[in-house]
Parts: C-alpha cells; structure tokens; sequence
C-alpha cells in the first residue's frame, strides 16, 4: 500500500539527497538508472528517457506538459483548486518534437525520444574530374 504522508525531515531529506545526486553524482554516471522518488519514476531506457508521474489528486483535464531539451516540467491543478509542479532534468538531450504522453489510471507516463546524432552521408566521388 503506497503511503502519501510524509514527515518535513523525510521531504528534507529527499530532496537534499536527490540535489547531491543531480549536481554531484548524477553527471558522471554512465549506467542505466532508475530515479524513483514519493510520486514519480525516471527511467533511463538507453535511447529514450520514461517518466512515470503519480496523477492522484491532479485533474487530468488541467495538466500543462512543457519539454525543452534537457528537462520536463508537468504542471497541473489539483483537485482542490491547488496547483502541483514537478520538473525533471535529463543528462542528455531529448527530441522535443517526438516526446508522448499518455495519461491513464491516475499515472502520466511520458516517453522523450534522446536525440541521435544525424551524420550526413558524403560519396566518395570527386566532383573535379
């Protein structure tokens, strides 16, 4: 059973621990890494980064999801009348324009294609003959 209360020294804590790991340790780690936190999860799948959201308690029909090229920031009214922002940083750049997003059963999971380096292909042939 998932618990949603949390003590300001657990919010401390995480939230001291995931700056030490975004600024320190996060940079020069090179292997696949699986960030799960109170209410979200971001997967680093290789070619894609995935991005689970907990939606409880947000109105689905008030999100705003803006990616730039190396974050994601969801933001939505809650239930109440509230609002709710969370922002996620990526170590490598995504494909802002191919980027999804599927919300159901109160989870946005959001898929950001990392961009490929494109090389252009030049025949060997000379021009000048």
């Amino acid at each position: 059973m998932a618990r949603f209360w949390t003590s300001p020294f657990e919010d401390f804590e995480r939230a001291f621990d995931q700056l030490f790991d975004e600024l320190l340790i996060g940079p020069w780690r090179t292997v696949v890494r699986r960030v799960p936190s109170q209410h979200a999860i971001v997967m680093d799948r290789g070619d894609r980064y995935e991005v689970q959201i907990s939606t409880v308690g947000l109105d689905p029909q008030q999100m705003g999801i803006e990616v730039t090229e190396n974050s994601l920031t969801v933001r939505a009214r809650t239930i109440g009348g509230g609002t709710s922002e969370r922002s996620f940083n990526f170590p490598e750049p995504v494909e802002r324009e191919s980027a999804t997003a599927h919300w159901s059963d109160h989870v946005l999971r959001v898929v950001l294609p990392k961009k490929s380096e494109k090389r252009s292909v030049k025949s060997g042939k000379n021009a000048k003959t």
